[in-house]
């Protein structure tokens, strides 16, 4: 379970920002991969001359990003699709051929905008690959957002990858995406505005307090009442000027979605809760997030590193809860 939103106001300034929900802890890493770093695919040969990229990750045999932006300000997260994810059992040999979870950095090695990826997609497939995390393919679909603020949605839906627009700059979870864009049809009575009073004969009824026109607003953490949430906080927010004032747009409303720890048991009895919040800054390349047990908003900016190094740069975050340093 996961929530992706991307943000952008009126001077341009552009952040795509997440929730990671997971139920097996990941400790994520900060992990930067630089220019000529090889990066290795488990059907393709190592890609050793690329664009670097970073984000936050996890060992898992491999180190991989859960999400991350390129240097040319090209971002991807990868959400889970569970029951939706449809991939191909077999290689073929005349496309490029990634496990699931290598999707994300093929997209940020190779791409420079939502144009390349558009362009290049019908060129991969994505081949089901048991992942020992997890075990068993890890079943995602992606936000791919470039440096204008163009934003599509990639589904792997029956062996294809389907793209999609990201119309309203938001996606959860399953169901697919156009499922959920049918669904906000019954919650098209949402509003900002106070109802006001309603006479029934002699009867006058006012509204209590403040919110009234949010009435029926879901509050559970399921994929389609986020989605809900997620686009009535993101559409009523005050996006302000400066990038710090989207920064912190981006956080008030993913703080809706978040998951309490303890407040969704799986079917396997693991606790599923928010991990993480990332809100990845277009404009200069920083990442910024908070984690569960620290909430203080820390950042690292790709621009910090060498881009032209060969070796992956891998920092431990320090999680407790006064810390103010990544490391």
């Amino acid at each position: 379970m996961c929530t992706h939103i991307v943000l952008k106001n009126k001077n341009s300034k552009l952040l795509s920002a997440r929730t990671m929900d997971f139920s097996l802890e990941l400790n994520p890493l900060a992990l930067v991969f630089p220019r000529n770093y090889s990066v290795d695919f488990i059907y393709e040969n190592p890609m050793n001359n690329h664009f670097a990229f970073s984000g936050l990750g996890k060992d898992v045999g491999k180190y991989y990003l859960a999400d991350g932006i390129n240097e040319h300000g090209l971002s991807c997260a990868a959400l889970y699709f569970e029951g939706y994810a449809k991939y191909n059992e077999d290689c073929d040999k005349q496309k490029i051929n990634l496990a699931p979870q290598e999707f994300l950095h093929w997209i940020l090695a190779s791409s420079k905008n939502v144009e390349d990826v558009i362009k290049n997609i019908q060129n991969i497939n994505i081949v089901s690959y048991v992942l020992e995390f997890i075990a068993k393919a890890a079943p995602l679909h992606w936000v791919i957002t470039d440096a204008t603020g163009k934003s599509i949605i990639v589904e792997p839906l029956d062996g294809e990858l389907v793209v999609e627009e990201n119309k309203v700059g938001v996606l959860t979870n399953s169901p697919d995406l156009n499922w959920h864009y049918t669904n906000m049809r019954n919650y098209i009575a949402l509003d900002i505005n106070q109802l006001n009073p309603r006479k029934i004969n002699d009867l006058t009824l006012q509204p209590f307090g403040q919110g009234s026109g949010s009435f029926g607003l879901p509050g559970d953490y399921t994929p389609p009442s986020r989605f809900v949430r997620a686009v009535f906080n993101k559409l009523s927010c005050r996006m302000e000027d400066s990038k710090d004032d989207l920064l912190i747009a981006s956080f008030a409303i993913l703080n809706n979605v978040m998951i309490t720890k303890g407040s969704v048991k799986t079917a396997h009895n693991t606790i599923d809760y928010t991990q993480y919040v990332s809100s990845i800054s277009h404009e200069d390349l920083t990442y910024y997030f908070k984690t569960y047990r620290n909430p203080n908003i820390r950042s690292f900016s790709l621009l910090d590193f060498d881009l032209d190094e060969n070796k992956l740069v891998v920092l431990e975050i320090d999680d407790s809860f006064h810390s103010e340093s990544i490391v």
